[in-house]
C-alpha cells in the first residue's frame, strides 16, 4: 500500500518473537504480514507521512492455547540453569505474563506512541506499571518456589546477551 515508502518515513511494525530478537518490518508494497495478536506482542513506530496498512481481525469461538517449542531446545541436566529458568517461564502458562514484563518499557513507550496525551491514555500507562508490579511479584515467586535462583533482572540481562551473541 505504501508504494513510495522510504526507511525515513517511519511507521514501520516490530514485531517480539519473545524470547527470540525482535523483528522490524517496513510497511512496503504488497508485503502482507500475518501473526497472532493474541501470542506476538507488536508495535508501531510513528510515521512522519501518510501510510496506509490493512488490518484484518479474525475471531474464533474456542479457547486456544499456543504451544512454542522450548527456547533452547529439550532442557537437560547439562542445560544451563539460567537457560532452564527462562524455559520455565516460557511455558505456555507464564510467556506472555514474562514477556509483557520483559518488554515493560517498550510496552509502556507503544501506549504512549499510539494515542493522544488524554486522561485515558495515562490511566491506561497507569494500568500498565501496576500489572507489571503484579507480574513481577507473581514471577519472582514462581521463581523462588521452583529453586531458581535468578531475578527476573539478571534474567533478562542473560537473554539479552545471548540475543545479542547470536545476532552478530
Amino acid at each position: 500500500l505504501n508504494e513510495s515508502w522510504q526507511s525515513e518515513n517511519g511507521g514501520e511494525l516490530f514485531l517480539y518473537p519473545f524470547p527470540h530478537r525482535p523483528k522490524r518490518i517496513d510497511p512496503i508494497l504488497n508485503r502482507l504480514v500475518i501473526f497472532s495478536s493474541l501470542d506476538m506482542l507488536h508495535s508501531v513506530a510513528p510515521s512522519s507521512v501518510e501510510r496506509y496498512c490493512l488490518t484484518i481481525w479474525l475471531y474464533g469461538n474456542s479457547p486456544t492455547v499456543s504451544h512454542f517449542p522450548p527456547p533452547f531446545g529439550t532442557v537437560t541436566e547439562e542445560t544451563e540453569p539460567w537457560k532452564h529458568a527462562i524455559s520455565f517461564l516460557c511455558h505456555h502458562t507464564m510467556r506472555r505474563h514474562f514477556a509483557k514484563w520483559f518488554y515493560r518499557y517498550e510496552w509502556a513507550e507503544s501506549i504512549m506512541r499510539s494515542h493522544p496525551d488524554t486522561n485515558d491514555t495515562k490511566q491506561a500507562i497507569n494500568n500498565h506499571w501496576n500489572d507489571v508490579a503484579i507480574i513481577e511479584t507473581a514471577l519472582s515467586r514462581i521463581l523462588a518456589k521452583n529453586n531458581f535462583s535468578f531475578t527476573l533482572q539478571q534474567l533478562q540481562e542473560l537473554l539479552n546477551n545471548h540475543i545479542a551473541e547470536q545476532h552478530r
